[in-house]
């Protein structure tokens, strides 16, 4: 059964020193490793926590916390906003891309002359509506 292990990361000049506490007995830190890069944490955990914890490999799920101070943390909670927000439009977009479509070749257009009017290709109308011409 697989367990989690939190590695919160903290910045320290080149160096992420991380400290691993295990999610399910929560509190004070298990073990403390380190990483030069972020995208090493999850080796370095999990090599730490099968050596000194003798848990087997197949078992161990990282998460990585990286710690950052508050302007940083603000500045990328904007960004998550953000994203979600464009996430939302382009899929609201689609949707509206597929319903003006279909209205346009109901309506006795050819898909040729929708996708004029929509300004894409009458094969994205044909692949938007289900059709071919």
């Amino acid at each position: 059964m697989a367990r989690i292990y939190e590695a919160k990361c903290t910045r320290e000049g080149d160096w992420w020193s991380v400290a691993v506490t295990d999610q399910l007995e929560g509190g004070e830190p298990l073990l403390f490793t380190q990483a030069r890069r972020l995208r090493q944490v999850d080796a370095m955990v999990i090599d730490a926590v099968t050596t000194l914890l003798e848990v087997p490999e197949s078992e161990v799920v990282v998460v990585k916390i990286p710690e950052l101070n508050n302007a940083l943390n603000a500045q990328l909670e904007a960004r998550r906003r953000a994203r979600s927000v464009a996430r939302a439009a382009a899929s609201d977009a689609a949707r509206a891309d597929v319903d003006i479509a279909r209205a346009l070749v109901n309506s006795g257009l050819t898909i040729r002359d929708a996708g004029d009017i929509l300004e894409i290709s009458f094969q994205r109308v044909a692949q938007l509506v289900g059709n071919s011409e």
